[in-house]
């Protein structure tokens, strides 16, 4: 069973909407969100991919024990830097800091997609596509993601069947329910003058 929330709340303005067939996806490109050092927060990341004007997205944002979808499977985001390959990819932005709950929730994420489209992608990094550094330390980890992928869709940590609605939707109250009370909390603190 995944062991992170899914989060269906966005959707990124950089992106051709219902661009393609499920059967043209080939590959997923890894990629971070920057370097550790910049200490991107999850949020700031799933803003700015929805609303930049660069344009640059991602179809999921991930981190340890959570995704952000910001885009769908058939919907083409600009991630790799070189259009051939974003037609026929899924872009994967990941946490810099890559610890082993980051790791284990992009195996599983991906495990899920597999299972969820029928097919076993390719996984590369972003710096296959263009000259960078990004995914940075994922990158050396690829080989070892795709055996990691792989254990959990042969039943090692049973990959799921994909949700029903109303499991997506108690996902969804959950979710809603944890950050209506994260925002009524820190403005208590913010009324007894407390900076969070």
């Amino acid at each position: 069973m995944s062991t992170y929330v899914d989060i269906f709340d966005y959707d990124t303005k950089n992106r051709h909407v219902n661009y393609r067939d499920i059967s043209n996806i080939k590959y997923g490109v890894i990629h971070w969100w920057g370097t550790p050092q910049s200490k991107p927060k999850f949020e700031d990341v799933v803003h700015h991919l929805c609303t930049n004007d660069i344009p640059t997205s991602a179809h999921m944002v991930v981190e340890a024990g959570r995704v952000a979808t910001l885009a769908n499977y058939q919907d083409v985001t600009y991630h790799a830097g070189v259009w051939d390959i974003n037609t026929q990819s899924l872009g994967f932005e990941c946490n810099p800091r890559m610890n082993d709950g980051d790791f284990q929730t992009l195996a599983e994420l991906i495990a899920d997609v597999e299972t969820n489209l029928g097919i076993s992608l390719y996984l590369i990094g972003h710096r296959d596509c263009v000259a960078t550094e990004c995914p940075g330390t994922y990158y050396d980890r690829i080989g070892e993601l795709v055996d990691r992928v792989n254990a959990i869709k042969a039943g090692e940590s049973a990959a799921p069947a994909p949700l029903t609605d109303n499991q997506l939707e108690e996902r969804r109250a959950a979710y809603e329910k944890a950050v209506k009370e994260f925002d009524e909390a820190r403005d208590k603190l913010r009324m007894l003058g407390e900076v969070i």
